[in-house]
């Protein structure tokens, strides 16, 4: 899901299944005897996890280490409830960049970025924090890990191929085990931020695709794009002149947020599948980021520079009631509900 270039502990969920076993009276009737029991068998429904938001944080930062920019600072992944209550560092890792966190399908699961070796990698954990495991390895920078509704791949974006300016953004998927890595994009133009459509049949992301008059692409215009989950069909949603970026899906796929510049700050927008009637929802003249729409569609949460400096908020998706739910005078970004 889309989040800064730099860049729950949902409680286990013991699912019990009862079992009640009636068995035959001695003092019935002949049909009553013998070997074989009546047997009720009573399996309660499995509740559905706990609605969660893990999030990126420089809070619990070291002091120590040098930067030129807050949203450079190293981070940890943290999780905390829709209303920014019970709050959990989930990695610990105060000297090391974590962000960008996405949750598996069945919320046991979280891909997140890490840069623990002056590369970013992708790496997944359970939703406790436990059992960090870095799935790719690669010289350069792996950003923006998505997992598909089915729980069974991974869309990120990576820069493995150099192109004449010295680096080239694509978009690869992998299997949730780290195995068959395979480019969906091709060419020079720069392709990050995937996200995947509710039932796993198309990936929206941005790119950037448009040239200036020297046949240079231009960085500062990303649009918005959607293609099908095994890179074909590419199409073109959005074609503004300014930066267009973090697309996400509504659950029931009627619906992109993304973020825009076209009003000359960072704004949340929302718009059709198709591209069409894009509706800026923030109307702030401070930046606002990083949107990401609740499994319920009844909230989309996003990252706001409003109160000055970078905090999480929640807000309905026509925009209004926009509600601070972090409140913490450091660095808090990327924001993503567990499904």
């Amino acid at each position: 899901m889309k989040r800064f270039q730099s860049s729950v502990a949902i409680v286990g969920i013991l699912c019990a299944v009862c079992v009640f076993v009636g068995c035959g009276n001695d003092d019935d009737d002949d049909s009553n005897d013998g070997d074989n029991n009546d047997s009720d068998v009573l399996i309660e429904d499995i509740p559905p996890p706990p609605t969660k938001i893990v999030f990126s944080s420089s809070r619990e930062a070291s002091e120590e280490m040098p930067v030129t920019n807050d949203l450079y600072l190293p981070r940890d992944i943290f999780v905390m409830d829709p209303d920014g209550a019970n709050v959990i560092n989930l990695t610990k890792t105060p000297d090391v960049n974590d962000g960008s966190p996405s949750w598996s399908s069945d919320s046991n699961r979280i891909a997140f970025i890490s840069s623990p070796e002056r590369t970013t990698d992708v790496f997944i954990m359970n939703a406790d924090g436990t059992n960090v495991i870095q799935f790719t390895k690669h010289s350069d920078f792996d950003h923006s890990p998505a997992w598909s509704p089915d729980g069974n791949r991974i869309a990120f974006m990576s820069v493995r191929s150099i192109d004449n300016r010295g680096f080239n953004q694509k978009i690869f998927v992998m299997n949730a085990d780290g195995a068959n890595l395979v480019s969906l994009t091709e060419g020079q133009a720069n392709d990050r931020e995937p996200a995947w459509s509710p039932d796993g049949n198309q990936i929206v992301f941005s790119s950037v695709r448009e040239k200036d008059a020297a046949g240079n692409f231009r960085q500062d215009n990303s649009d918005i794009y959607v293609m099908n989950a095994d890179g074909t069909n590419v199409i073109q949603l959005t074609k503004d002149p300014a930066g267009d970026g973090s697309p996400d899906w509504s659950s029931d796929g009627t619906k992109i947020v993304f973020a825009s510049m076209r009003d000359g700050n960072w704004e949340i927008y929302v718009m059709n599948p198709d591209g069409t009637k894009p509706v800026n929802i923030t109307n702030h003249p401070e930046a606002d980021r990083d949107p990401d729409w609740s499994p319920d569609g009844a909230k989309i949460a996003f990252a706001s520079m409003r109160d000055g400096n970078w905090e999480i908020y929640v807000m309905n998706p026509d925009g209004t009631k926009p509600v601070n739910i972090t409140n913490n005078p450091k660095v808090d970004v990327s924001p993503a509900w567990n499904r």
